[in-house]
């Protein structure tokens, strides 16, 4: 049951948002918790519109809503709780250059221990499937400390709130991985309609040369979808969608970008990954929760891993 959290200063017409520097918000009559404008259920607990409540109507703050106990409290969502546009940029770069340093660094060991910058058993270091997990997870607290510590040195809200860390609903949950698993045939299908390989080379020399195949899942199940939504459709997309280019501009440039840093793929490969990014997006801004767009990144990245071990069997 949710309710329009309302504006102290006096009444208004239903239909006029309360802006006051952020988003329209609501609250849970069932939990309390605070869910920003155009969500279907609320993150915390689930609970949908009950037919007694108008989900959209105005609520003065203090006033009981029919069938219910609970009150509606002004909550706003303050902008100025989260780093502007240009800012959020500057630091997500330096959050890339520093994993990326990392990165580097695991290659350059690897290759110091090798004593050779050959390829490993005639693939290319950046395809080699064991590199690849070590610098993964070995680079993933240099991309995650940095953001949480700009989360916490921007103050105003809490890293739960600022990354939208949000326990979701079962069922909103199932929902967002079987629209994932539908992406996943619908792209198989148009790739193999094309002509073109379902795996792409690259799993096939990620999973060919990754020496200890749980270290590899371990990579791309947890540590990938954990680092890469945490910068993009964490830290990065809050800075963007509470500037003027909004969710949508939000949900566009995070994509773009995500697409652009697989530049092992080709670009029918990128472009898929973009329509996912999209997919993702959408779900973080329906569910207000990172953790939908996470389980959805791991399912891809399952059924990726699965198709390469299935064709190397």
């Amino acid at each position: 049951m949710l309710v329009s959290l309302g504006d102290s200063r006096g009444s208004r017409d239903s239909s006029s948002p309360v802006h006051r520097g952020g988003k329209r918000m609501w609250q849970c009559l069932k939990c309390g918790e605070s869910v920003e404008d155009g969500f279907d259920t609320c993150s915390n607990c689930g609970a949908g519109a009950d037919a007694t409540v108008n989900p959209y109507a105005y609520q003065e703050p203090g006033e009981v809503a029919p069938g219910d106990n609970r009150v509606a409290v002004e909550v706003v969502d303050e902008g100025s709780n989260y780093w502007g546009p240009w800012a959020t940029v500057g630091l997500s770069l330096a959050v890339a250059s520093l994993y990326l340093i990392a990165n580097t660094a695991v290659v350059v060991v690897m290759i110091i221990a090798r004593g050779s910058l050959d390829a490993i058993d005639g693939v290319a270091l950046e395809n080699n499937g064991l590199l690849l997990s070590i610098a993964s997870i070995v680079s993933a607290p240099f991309a995650i400390g940095p953001i949480l510590l700009f989360v916490y040195l921007r103050r105003g809200a809490s890293i739960r709130q600022y990354l939208a860390l949000h326990p979701v609903a079962p069922r909103s949950l199932a929902f967002w991985l079987a629209a994932t698993g539908l992406l996943i045939v619908a792209g198989d299908a148009l790739t193999h309609v094309m002509g073109r390989d379902i795996v792409p080379e690259f799993m096939y020399d990620v999973w060919r040369t990754a020496a200890w195949l749980p270290l590899l899942w371990v990579t791309l199940i947890v540590m990938a979808p954990l680092v890469e939504e945490t910068f993009f459709r964490g830290f990065l997309f809050v800075g963007l969608r509470h500037s003027r280019i909004g969710d949508i501009g939000a949900i566009l440039i995070t994509s773009a970008v995500w697409a652009a840093i697989h530049m092992q793929y080709d670009f029918y490969q990128i472009s898929t990954i973009f329509v996912g990014g999209i997919v993702l997006g959408v779900a973080r801004i329906r569910t207000n929760s990172l953790y939908v767009p996470m389980a959805m990144h791991s399912l891809m990245n399952v059924v990726a891993t699965l198709e390469a071990a299935w064709v190397m069997r």
